[in-house]
């Protein structure tokens, strides 16, 4: 039986845009309203991607985001990621193994400092709920 997980962080690329939708973001305890956040994310974009924060107290970090193009090879040297894949198909790499296809109802995952990909996407929109520990830095971005 798990009674504790330690999560760690988010999937992020190069430049990221964050639409604001309150001015303070729930520290402790509180509702998030996902699909509002999900139907916020444009329905298209130049970047890789784009999110949106909804809950963050250092700790661990909930967010939206919208892939719109491939996500080249990076890592996060600080947080971990554990991505639920709310809409969507795409192909997937992570630290180097075989590409593997994933859709909505899963989820991928990978450890901080594990580099990891999307080599391509299969069904638009490609839209994750994220959930980084610690939260992720947005400079947290190594290639």
């Amino acid at each position: 039986m798990i009674k504790h997980f330690t999560f760690m962080a988010v999937l992020t690329a190069m430049t990221l845009t964050t639409p604001v939708l309150s001015q303070q973001l729930p520290q402790t305890f509180g509702k998030l309203d996902v699909q509002s956040a999900i139907d916020s994310l444009p329905k298209s974009s130049d970047k890789p991607f784009v999110d949106v924060r909804l809950a963050d107290n250092g700790e661990v970090g909930v967010r939206v985001f919208r892939v719109y193009n491939p996500v080249p090879t990076h890592n996060h040297a600080f947080s971990s990621t554990y991505l639920s894949i709310n809409s969507g198909r795409a192909i997937f790499s992570i630290d180097g193994g075989k590409p593997f296809e994933a859709g909505a109802g899963e989820m991928v995952f990978w450890g901080r400092g594990v580099n990891h990909q999307v080599i391509s996407i299969l069904e638009h929109p490609l839209v994750f709920l994220a959930i980084d520990a610690p939260t992720r830095r947005h400079n947290d971005v190594q290639k």
